[in-house]
């Protein structure tokens, strides 16, 4: 979604931040390219404040914040399923997820990405599901930055985010 966008001139710098040891690598994504801005720890326990306001310009500060966690936190299976089953995607993943990983829905976050649709009237599909476990433990390591993301995504080739967003939407800012 974000390739497509980004090729109509809709794309919005993104603010990247990818867990690392007892920090975040701190990345800007403009387009197609992705610049390393630093590297910060984690908020200390109990604090309230935004730690990027303190280190970041007000252009930058103010971006939609993405946590892109590493390629091993989740699983990823491609499927096939029928492409008139693309409209309720997630409602039809649900059902799937206990068949095609050793998880119950119940006990993970997952997104799903489209990678085409064949002739036969079938669609590719990748499914991510991440548990909910691991999940809120990036999140709650986060303190207040957990408060102010867009979404989570998943790294995929070369660190770079997959496209999924595993943030459910009443927690995305």
């Amino acid at each position: 979604a974000r390739q497509a966008q980004a090729l109509l001139g809709w794309a919005r710098d993104l603010l990247l931040l990818a867990p690392e040891g007892d920090g975040y690598q701190l990345r800007l994504e403009r387009g197609n390219e992705v610049l390393d801005l630093g590297y910060l720890p984690l908020p200390e326990a109990g604090a309230t404040d935004d730690p990027l306001a303190a280190v970041l310009g007000p252009q930058v500060v103010d971006l939609p914040r993405w946590v892109v966690l590493p390629a091993g936190s989740g699983l990823r299976r491609r499927i096939l399923m029928p492409a008139a089953a693309v409209d309720r995607l997630h409602d039809v993943l649900r059902f799937e997820i206990e068949r095609q990983t050793p998880f119950d829905a119940a006990s993970v976050v997952f997104d799903a990405l489209l990678l085409g649709r064949r002739p036969d009237g079938q669609a590719d599909i990748e499914l991510i599901v991440v548990p909910k476990a691991s999940f809120d433990a990036s999140l709650s390591a986060l303190g207040p930055l957990a408060e102010t993301l867009a979404g989570v995504d998943i790294a995929a080739v070369g660190a770079a985010p997959a496209g999924v967003n595993l943030l459910p939407p009443a927690r995305r800012v």
